[in-house]
């Protein structure tokens, strides 16, 4: 009885620490968002980049040297990630004794936004996507399959539910480079209020505990 009592509870807060996949550029969540298509930035190397609106860094500690290389804007075609504008390639490489790489891109905006969708270009391992709000708690994961699995790149993002997104990592063992286009993202959405309903069935429900406690006491009266 008590378990069937509290399950509403359990599936609120339940869905308020979700997100929803994005799989498409024209997803409504993405409607009337800002674009990064990094075609304003010159081309090169970057050990960190910050262009319209946020910020690419690598979220992993170095801790056997040298793990990181860099973010690199280009527009090279090659056999395995053709493009036909500038795209943003991050890549690590190995680490001096020898371990694999660890990719860990971190995407953080400039302001929380309810989405983000991005080209997904390049990436032959599976990584994960995680979002984060701006208290650093995780609000999603999802797995990217590798792109030459799939039949080449792909669209992916994710849609908040109820908290606003700060940051995004992807992160993965074994690769050494992703490459990414296109990273849309939309603002924050206003705080989403309570239905109406909740706080109805909240009433009733400790409207009744009086009454479950009156009927506990005569049960043990009577015995």
């Amino acid at each position: 009885m008590h378990t069937i009592i509290w399950l509403p509870f359990l599936a609120l807060f339940a869905v308020a620490l979700q997100a929803a996949p994005i799989t498409a550029p024209t997803d409504p969540t993405l409607s009337g968002a800002s674009l990064i298509d990094f075609e304003s930035n010159s081309l090169g190397s970057y050990p960190t980049l910050s262009t319209s609106g946020a910020t690419f860094s690598h979220a992993a500690a170095v801790t056997v040297p040298p793990t990181f290389n860099g973010f690199h804007i280009t527009d090279s075609s090659n056999a395995y990630v053709p493009v036909t504008s500038k795209v943003l390639e991050y890549s690590t490489v190995d680490r001096s004794d020898g371990s694999s790489p660890d990719i860990a891109l971190k995407i953080e905006f400039d302001q929380a936004v309810s989405a983000f969708g991005m080209d997904y270009i390049w990436g032959i391992y599976p990584t994960n996507l995680k979002a984060y709000d701006s208290t650093d708690t995780l609000i999603e994961s999802i797995l990217l399959p590798p792109t030459n699995e799939v039949g080449g790149s792909y669209y992916t993002g994710l849609a908040a539910t109820t908290a606003n997104i700060k940051y995004a990592i992807i992160s993965g063992i074994g690769t050494d480079r992703i490459t990414i286009d296109n990273l849309a993202y939309a603002g924050a959405a206003a705080t989403v209020p309570l239905p109406a309903a909740f706080w109805l069935f909240c009433s009733a429900f400790f409207a009744l505990l009086p009454i479950t406690k009156t009927r506990h006491s005569d049960s043990l009266s009577r015995e």
